[in-house]
């Protein structure tokens, strides 16, 4: 029965210097790279900062009865004044057009009047803006976790002859280390302890 007891009593110490050594590797690898989401810690593998140029292209035209027109301003007439190219002005359609640019590339606005008889026949502008879109994008990976195993072990002991079966506790860190700490009864009637730390080698598994 006292044999049964020191058993219990040193998986217990085992059991806690694993776990405090554990989360002393757990503390030493936070870092900057990590992130919240959902209560879910994640490291960033990837961060992108990409700027998108969308064109944004819009033509309207307004009839010339529908664009504003100011009281006009009479002025004294000359003593000599050519009729007929008054008249030929008077009934050509003139077309203007002007070309606004807008300032860090973000494109422009060009304005087309047709003008007869004094009046605005009609106006056309063309917008050509250029939407800017930042696009940032964050990779995330899920962090590993901590995992506690829990089976059994079957040995064989040559001398003295005996067969040993008991339980095995087995831990796998976030670094991706495996702890296990075991004990065994033989038919012999004597305890048998047994433990180890297990390093992964590389990160290519076998397909």
């Amino acid at each position: 029965m006292k044999k049964l007891l020191d058993i219990k009593i040193i998986t217990i110490i085992v059991l806690v210097i694993v776990i405090f050594f554990m989360g002393k590797c757990n503390r030493d690898s936070v870092n900057k790279n990590k992130v919240k989401v959902n209560g879910q810690t994640y490291t960033i593998i990837k961060h992108t900062t990409d700027t998108l140029i969308i064109p944004q292209i819009k033509t309207v035209y307004k009839q010339g009865k529908t664009i504003y027109k100011e009281t006009p301003i009479y002025i004294e007439l000359p003593a000599k004044i050519d009729t007929n190219q008054v008249l030929k002005d008077y009934y050509s359609q003139n077309v203007y057009k002007d070309t606004l640019k807008l300032s860090e590339n973000l494109g422009y606005v060009s304005v087309t009047d047709t003008i007869s008889r004094n009046l605005i026949l009609g106006r056309t502008w063309n917008s050509h803006i250029n939407k800017i879109v930042i696009k940032d994008s964050i990779f995330l990976k899920e962090d590993p976790k901590t995992q506690f195993f829990i089976g059994g072990n079957v040995g064989y002991n040559t001398n003295p002859k005996s067969l040993i079966i008991g339980p095995t506790i087995g831990i796998k860190t976030k670094k991706e280390r495996f702890i296990n700490i075991g004990v065994g009864l033989g038919t012999n009637n004597n305890f048998y302890y047994q433990g180890g730390i297990y390093i992964k080698i590389g990160n290519n598994g076998i397909k």
